[in-house]
């Protein structure tokens, strides 16, 4: 796409005449009209047509014959009290058709922005969607979304795990790696970590598939799990203890026969630790839990059942013999 073709889209004109560019955005914009004088007065126009528009407002979201209607009526008159930029008849159809695409464009990205909610080590956070749905977010996870489009696409990208409690309504899909959740009122708990998904439903039920295979979704019903890997369909649901279902919300973490690498990565991730080890720990199986109360009963817990030992190298820094 061409530079002229680019700063000519409606998605760029829309957030050029919302104030929304970046500074670099802005200083390339305004280094490129300096070297093509010949199209300022077009872009001066086009702003000044919207400034005096203003008048008519659009919400950040209605439905698109709500926002045709709108901008019908805009280009049926010219403003009251401002005086027409061109007499010519053809120039102002043309530009008022430009001001058209820049409000297709700015209503298309109103509505595509993304809302990002993350969380850092060592901590948890609550977050309430738009429609009373609810997220507890585990350590290190972040989710994603389309807040001024939620309404009609509760749609949510996780990275990391989470508990989610939906309230009922249009499908609700979490889309976490490679693997889909999509519900209709319920709660349930995904965690996506180390090229592995693992779903566990609460209440109502669940239907778990894989984006990367083309095979059966596999349905949960409360007090079950499945887990789906990378180009694997989900496995077959097995029965899940109700206390582990999403023990991490209370400071409780369950593992069995989980490698001790994943076991310590969740430790680093509770307590904000750097730990590292002289031996392989992807082939160790752990079965057992530990709470997050401090790191050395953590340490102590896990060490001792698997027959290792531990020694403090630096302030946050475990090494594991």
């Amino acid at each position: 796409m061409t530079e002229k073709n680019q700063y000519y889209q409606g998605e760029f004109l829309g957030r050029w005449v919302a104030g929304e560019l970046s500074r670099d955005e802005l200083q390339s914009f305004e280094n490129w009209l300096a070297e093509h004088p010949d199209e300022k007065p077009h872009f001066t126009e086009l702003r000044e047509i919207w400034q005096a528009s203003a008048q008519f407002k659009i919400a950040p979201v209605k439905h698109a014959d709500e926002n045709w209607q709108t901008i019908a009526k805009r280009t049926a008159q010219a403003p009251p009290n401002i005086t027409p930029l061109r007499r010519n008849f053809s120039r102002w159809a043309s530009a008022v058709a430009a001001a058209a695409v820049v409000l297709i464009g700015l209503y298309w990205w109103q509505i595509s922005q993304v809302t990002t909610i993350s969380v850092p080590r060592a901590e948890q956070l609550t977050h309430t969607f738009p429609d009373g749905s609810t997220v507890i977010l585990n350590a290190e996870s972040s989710i994603q979304y389309k807040k001024n489009s939620y309404s009609t696409d509760r749609r949510i990208t996780l990275t990391g795990e989470a508990f989610f409690q939906v309230s009922p309504g249009e499908s609700f899909q979490v889309i976490s790696g490679f693997a889909s959740t999509e519900v209709l009122g319920t709660s349930f708990n995904v965690k996506a970590r180390n090229k592995k998904v693992a779903v566990a439903c609460a209440t109502g039920r669940v239907s778990v598939s894989s984006l990367l295979v083309d095979s059966a979704a596999v349905i949960l019903a409360p007090g079950y799990t499945t887990t789906v890997e990378e180009y694997e369909s989900p496995q077959p649901p097995t029965e899940i203890a109700a206390g582990a279902l999403s023990s991490w919300r209370n400071g409780e973490f369950y593992f069995s026969s989980t490698p001790l690498a994943e076991v310590f990565a969740e430790i680093e991730r509770q307590f904000d630790v750097r730990i590292i080890s002289t031996k392989d720990l992807s082939r160790l199986p752990f079965t057992g839990q530990f709470e997050r109360t401090t790191i050395n009963e953590a340490l102590d817990i896990v060490c001792l059942t698997s027959g290792l030992s531990y020694t403090v190298r630096a302030d946050n820094e475990f090494l594991i013999r």
